[in-house]
């Protein structure tokens, strides 16, 4: 049941976060108050603050959830982000201009939930094929 609940959890947390445009407000409402966010322990408020760097590169993106996998506190889904780069708001491509060019970028985010909250996270995502993505953008006008 347990892993039933969590995945219930998480994906609420997707669509109301990301897919709803809640941002900051998806922190507040899914997440521990201390959080261990790849490795590092950070506070909701730092989650919540990359949440709105991220709706603000992407202001319509949009997670199609492909596959979800789950074992008792842990919660495994396969992504693809769907957006227009509006923003130079992530260190990954803040040297590229926006290009205001459609991109998709494929993740596997895993989240481990304690207590009902999202207490862990970590993801492997294709943060070079987004650079190309918007690089390319930029050379092919």
């Amino acid at each position: 049941m347990a892993s039933e609940a969590n995945t219930a959890l998480v994906l609420r947390h997707i669509e109301d976060t990301f897919n709803s445009k809640a941002g900051r407000l998806g922190a507040d409402r899914y997440w521990a108050p201390r959080v261990v966010n790849f490795g590092n322990e950070i506070s909701r408020e730092q989650l919540g603050a990359l949440f709105d760097q991220l709706l603000e590169a992407f202001p319509d993106w949009h997670f199609t959830v492909e596959h979800v996998v789950a074992d008792r506190e842990w919660v495994v889904c396969a992504t693809t982000m769907r957006g227009t780069y509006r923003a130079a708001t992530l260190a990954m491509i803040a040297d590229v201009a926006p290009t205001d060019q459609p991109v998709e970028w494929r993740q596997n985010h895993w989240f481990r939930v304690a207590d009902g909250r999202i207490a862990e996270h970590f993801a492997y995502r294709d943060d070079l094929g987004l650079r190309n993505q918007v690089l390319s953008a930029t050379t092919s006008d």
